[in-house]
């Protein structure tokens, strides 16, 4: 994740690269991704065998897409997307916040317990949350 967020360009790349996937199908992202998908496949592996991990899926992929594809969109596309929007999601602060999300995520989605509980979520400045108003009741005719 820190690769990606201090270059943005790669997270580009690898969107550009998944696009453009039928002109490419054979060829991997880079040279090494079959050793370290096997790495990773491997580890998933060892963890459901020793109990660490209890996974949602059977299989690691539905872990690494989630995360991998929540923070290659959230670096590449997420303020391209929004041009009028003030949110920068390389600052110190957003960045970290992401960290913390993707690994409750992984976490979940592998099935570790929590370290600590998650922190009661906190409003984004400038975005007061709006009073939901009361619903009428509707009277038996204007059913």
């Amino acid at each position: 994740m820190d690769t990606v967020v201090a270059r943005p360009t790669l997270a580009r790349l690898i969107l550009r690269h998944a696009a453009e996937a039928d002109e490419h199908a054979t060829q991997g992202i880079f040279p090494s991704v079959d050793h370290f998908v096997g790495m990773g496949w491997s580890l998933f592996e060892q963890g459901r065998a020793s109990g660490e991990f209890n996974p949602v899926h059977g299989d690691p992929f539905h872990a690494a897409s989630a995360v991998i594809g929540a923070t290659v969109f959230y670096v590449a596309a997420l303020s391209p997307l929004l041009p009028k929007a003030t949110f920068n999601p390389l600052t110190p602060e957003h960045v970290a916040a992401h960290k913390r999300d993707a690994l409750r995520t992984v976490r979940l989605l592998l099935g570790i317990p929590s370290a600590t509980p998650a922190p009661a979520p906190a409003s984004a400045p400038g975005r007061a949350r709006k009073k939901a108003k009361p619903r009428r009741k509707l009277s038996r005719n204007r059913r």
